[in-house]
């Protein structure tokens, strides 16, 4: 994150292990950000690989 800050996400199952998949991938394949729809307000959180500490 640009701020340090910590998010918390509410998110089904299945997004969390869509997730995983992405995050432990080859490094150099793939896309290099991850979407994730807020359940709360529906707007849509970007999540860069070389951002995240950890999860």
């Amino acid at each position: 994150m640009i701020d340090s800050s910590e998010r918390e996400y509410r998110v089904s199952t299945a997004i969390i292990n869509s997730f995983i998949n992405w995050y432990t991938r080859t490094i150099g394949t793939g896309i290099s950000y991850y979407a994730i729809n807020d359940i709360v307000d529906d707007s849509k959180e970007y999540l860069s690989f070389d951002k995240i500490i950890s999860f």
